[in-house]
């Protein structure tokens, strides 16, 4: 069981990519979090709409919270899946491409 003086570790689901080689810069140069791809204590995604479902079934499958930082996830809202927005901004972007960043919960389990 993790204490409170253990860092965070942290699963990314796609470390090669831009955002997942960021978090991994950024983790690395702050003591309270870890990378441990193998037993996270949260798992982040920035992939792609397409590997959502994996992702969440990953997260699922070790029962920890995911971060969804996906762009492009409009085209889901409203279906069978189980995420919504919960926070939402057009000014604040994380990447060069328009449109609004949105902040998801995903209930799963």
């Amino acid at each position: 069981m993790r204490t409170d003086e253990q860092p965070i570790r942290i699963s990314l689901f796609a470390p090669k990519g831009r955002m997942g080689k960021a978090i991994a810069a950024a983790a690395a140069e702050d003591p309270g979090f870890e990378i441990d791809q193998d037993h996270g204590d949260v798992l982040i995604d920035f992939s792609a709409p397409s590997a959502l479902q994996a992702s969440l079934d990953r997260a699922m499958a070790a029962g920890v919270p995911i971060l969804v930082g996906t762009t492009g996830l409009d085209d889901f809202a409203g279906s069978a899946w189980p995420c919504s927005p919960i926070w939402s901004s057009a000014r604040l972007r994380f990447s060069d491409r328009r449109g609004t960043s949105r902040l998801w919960k995903c209930t799963i389990g």
